[in-house]
């Protein structure tokens, strides 16, 4: 294979045009899913469950919880209710021209679908601006949207589509700052404002802006001259004043009163409901019985045992499959599995050769925190309860490109000067997905009776 031959593939994927087809891409899968199956996974009837609740009411809050809503657990101090609030009000008007609900699924989900999309554009535009190549962050991306778990994520209706976005957003607008040579206050402004909004979409959105805003912190203090922010009396600067002082309201009245009043910034069920209603909702059922089932000597295995037999096995067939009760793809699994360890050990043979770069740093600083906050939660679950659970790669999708990005950019560092072999693992990978990525994996697994075609009423 010519070198002539892997140039003309770097400037296909390089190209405006490629950036579009990933974007296709992720329109056909979303649009695909949405119209063809119910809803069944992600967590996909309660989130829907959830703007319903809202779509009759013009506040956002919640003062009294009736018994026909404790299927969804505790709603007057769900931390994460944004999303649910933002997506009713579409919902409002849905519900004016069609009372299916088949349709009114299908247009929230592609509402969904537009959400994902511009996220993949987001994460482009931050990987371009912070100096990664376009050949490099596109291919990133691609197998990104061709992930088994993620290629039928944007025809969900979950607020996991929103916060995509915000954190495609809050990226870019980190980079844009970083890349300034003075202190651009309105940029600054946009960030604290995306911070406070997507917290309020989904509470683990602050995992993702604590590492950024204490980036830019130290970034602004060793690399930017202090200067007092001038005041401009402009349309765009109250606006921007404006929603600030909303979402600084906001997350006040949820987060921050939260961790006030419970404890946490996402109080159990139990802390605001009682224990019968509570009962109602799956996740808290699934933690009473696994709390009843818990030995009283129960002896929590290793943490090396935890790590390397339940929890990353789990977060690799997560990747692979939508179900648990599923048996993922073979090659799919066993693919995952050599990039996971395999990436791993790449990543840390050129760690200092990538941590030279501002823009590795900041990817390394923001996945690695993001990863380990995951992880000691899971595991503190684990030992509260006895039993592992929860333990999904979706929960890491807003750091996902940038863990993709890394491993990528460690194999660029083995195979740089190998131009074939480079190609050829490029082609070989598409080949295997071709076989069982993307949503092929839920069209081949996935049980007939999902689809819309046979539900009851159809």
């Amino acid at each position: 294979m010519s070198i002539d031959v892997y140039k003309k593939v770097r400037d296909i994927l390089s190209s405006k045009v490629f950036l579009v087809v990933l974007v296709a891409i992720v329109l056909l899968q979303g649009i695909w899913y949405a119209l063809s199956f119910q809803p069944s996974i992600l967590d996909e009837g309660r989130h829907i469950g959830f703007i319903e609740l809202y779509s009759d009411r013009v506040s956002p809050f919640i003062a009294v919880q009736s018994p026909e809503s404790d299927w969804l657990g505790e709603v007057t101090r769900e931390p994460s209710y944004l999303y649910y609030y933002v997506m009713s009000w579409p919902l409002r008007v849905i519900n004016l021209l069609t009372t299916d609900s088949r349709l009114q699924v299908i247009s929230l989900r592609l509402m969904n679908i537009l959400f994902f999309a511009g996220a993949i554009i987001l994460y482009d535009k931050f990987f371009r601006k912070m100096g990664i190549s376009a050949a490099l962050s596109r291919v990133v991306l691609l197998f990104l949207i061709i992930t088994p778990a993620i290629a039928v994520l944007p025809g969900v209706v979950s607020y996991d589509n929103l916060m995509f976005l915000l954190s495609g957003w809050l990226l870019y607008l980190t980079a844009c700052s970083v890349k300034t040579k003075t202190i651009n206050y309105r940029l600054l402004a946009l960030v604290l404002l995306i911070a406070l909004f997507g917290t309020l979409t989904k509470y683990t959105f602050v995992v993702l802006a604590i590492p950024l805003v204490v980036f830019l912190a130290v970034d602004i203090i060793k690399n930017k001259k202090l200067t007092m922010p001038k005041v401009v009396f402009s349309k765009v600067s109250i606006a921007l004043a404006v929603l600030l002082l909303i979402g600084l309201g906001l997350f006040v009245e949820r987060p921050v009163k939260n961790v006030l009043s419970y404890g946490d910034i996402a109080p159990s069920c139990a802390d605001v409901l009682t224990e019968d209603r509570c009962l109602k909702y799956y996740v808290y059922e699934r933690d009473a019985k696994a709390l009843s089932n818990r030995a009283v000597g129960f002896n929590p295995k290793s943490l090396y045992e935890y790590t390397f037999v339940d929890w990353l096995p789990n977060m690799i067939r997560s990747q692979v499959r939508l179900n648990p009760w599923e048996a993922p793809i073979l090659a799919m699994f066993a693919l995952y599995s050599i990039t996971v360890f395999g990436g791993a050990v790449l990543v840390l043979v050129y760690i200092r050769e990538l941590m030279k770069a501002r823009i590795f740093r900041l990817i390394m600083i923001a996945a690695v925190f993001y990863s380990l906050v995951l992880y000691l939660n899971n595991y503190l679950d684990y030992l509260r309860l006895g039993e592992v659970v929860a333990t999904s790669s979706r929960y890491l999708l807003p750091v996902q490109p940038l863990i993709m990005l890394l491993v990528a950019a460690a194999i660029v560092r083995l195979l740089g000067k190998y131009k074939r072999s480079l190609l050829m693992s490029f082609f070989v990978l598409l080949l295997i997905f071709a076989t069982g990525g993307s949503i092929i994996t839920y069209l081949k697994t996935s049980s007939p009776e999902l689809r819309w075609s046979n539900r009851a009423d159809s």
